[in-house]
């Protein structure tokens, strides 16, 4: 069987996302005060909910 790779490259690198997680949780902020540095607070919820 061949293993094929595929699919959409990251638009965010998921270093980056994880960081923005972090940073929401340590500093108790609301999402739509994530700072600019980070992706999109939409992006990084997505992916914080699919981890939860």
């Amino acid at each position: 069987m061949s293993r094929r790779s595929g699919g959409r490259w990251e638009k965010h690198c998921r270093r980056v996302i994880v960081d923005a997680i972090l940073y929401v949780v340590d500093n108790g902020i609301k999402w739509r005060a994530l700072p600019s540095d980070f992706p999109p607070w939409p992006t990084v919820y997505k992916r914080f909910a699919a981890w939860e």
